[in-house]
């Protein structure tokens, strides 16, 4: 608790009684009771006294003075549910959560209910390359020690050392660029290159109709003529900084990954204010946050039960009957997916019957309104088996 709730508990239990203490008092008792907690050892071996004995596998990294330069720590909760939904990983650091102003990595999965759920963190000294190849390489011990799969897809923004890592860590796993980050960045310098409101929005609506494209015929072309529409510095800084990695980010590449609709890492923000929604302040050492991170992952993945638990024993009405084995295997966040798809295959003819090219499952894990057409023409049901492995529950 912070000393003024503290203070505010103790004048609430005792209203009888004439409370001394101040905020200062309880600041220097809070001070003697760490210092008594340590018993004399370094802050570092308590640290790895109090870990050792925790539900956390950790990694930490030390410099030749003994100073904590790294402090990778992953709950066995987080790995119970990273043994079902290792589809998708998103990293992204936050920070202000420690007195040692080092960034917090916060590595997060996707459950199929479309649930974020806090899987790592990583305190590192500075965000370069050898940090993030020491953090990336204590993500893949647990992958390997578990006998996890490896992920399908690494989600990130455009931060050139993260995403080094993250391809010579996980070599056979695809990375992706957050389009959100990416609209902010041509936000940033639209501002200092166009200089023209008008123009600005009318550009952010055609980029966005750009990299929705389905198909990657002409989109250099494409390309090309959005980009010179804006004059010769936006079209230089759009060809050197965002034309090379258009199949992280392009619709035309990303469509048949299986990243599940996964394009932005923008859930993080919210997975941030949980996590910090939890902490005291930015002023308590490593081992008050992690005590502090474990409550939170336990009351975040409590809620995460608690919802498979309700879908395992609730069915969702209006599901068409093809639907109907589906009910208590899928989440409902699939299903509904799946009854959408079911009501554009109603209206498919039969020349478009033809046109799927089963990027949507490869995506998504949800059978397409293609598929759904096929199986009720043949009289056949979807089942958990053939149709949706994204939103199966586990």
């Amino acid at each position: 608790m912070k000393p003024s709730a503290i203070l505010d508990a103790l004048k609430k239990t005792r209203p009888n009684e004439t409370i001394l203490a101040t905020i200062s008092t309880i600041y220097t008792a809070r001070k003697k009771a760490h210092h008594q907690m340590l018993q004399g050892i370094s802050p570092i071996v308590h640290l790895n006294k109090t870990l050792s004995s925790s539900d956390f596998t950790t990694t930490t990294k030390v410099n030749d003075d003994g100073e904590l330069e790294g402090l990778f720590f992953c709950h066995a909760l987080s790995i119970n549910l990273l043994k079902s939904y290792h589809y998708v990983l998103l990293l992204d650091c936050t920070y202000k959560t420690n007195k040692y102003k080092m960034p917090l990595l916060h590595i997060a999965g996707i459950t199929g209910a479309n649930k974020t759920f806090s899987l790592a963190f990583c305190f590192i000294a500075q965000e370069t390359k050898p940090f993030y190849d020491w953090a990336l390489d204590s993500l893949l011990t647990i992958f390997t020690s578990n006998n996890i799969p490896q992920p399908d897809v690494f989600l990130t923004n455009q931060e050139q050392a993260l995403i080094n890592s993250v391809t010579s860590a996980f070599p056979n796993s695809t990375h992706l660029l957050c389009t959100w980050h990416i609209q902010k960045n041509i936000v940033t310098n639209a501002t200092k290159l166009i200089k023209n409101k008008a123009k600005e929005g009318e550009m952010i609506s055609a980029w966005n109709e750009l990299i929705r494209r389905p198909s990657q015929f002409n989109f250099h072309d494409k390309f090309q003529t959005f980009a010179s529409k804006y004059g010769a510095k936006f079209e230089e800084y759009m060809h050197s900084t965002w034309l090379p990695v258009a199949e992280k980010y392009s619709n035309a590449w990303t469509k048949s990954i299986p990243h599940f609709e996964n394009c932005t890492t923008s859930r993080m923000e919210s997975a941030h204010s949980f996590i910090k929604s939890q902490l005291l302040g930015p002023n308590y050492s490593f081992t008050a946050v992690i005590k502090i991170i474990t409550n939170a992952l336990e009351a975040q993945l409590h809620e995460i039960s608690a919802h498979y638990h309700q879908q395992k024993i609730n069915s969702l009405k209006y599901i068409g009957k093809i639907l109907h084995n589906c009910h208590g295997q899928i989440t409902h966040f699939a299903l509904r997916k799946a009854q959408n798809n079911l009501v554009l295959a109603s209206h498919l003819t039969a020349a478009e019957r033809d046109e799927c090219n089963g990027c949507h499952h490869t995506r998504t894990g949800i059978p397409c309104k293609h598929r759904l057409a096929e199986l009720i023409n043949r009289g056949e049901t979807a089942s958990q088996r053939n149709s949706m492995s994204s939103g199966i529950l586990r």
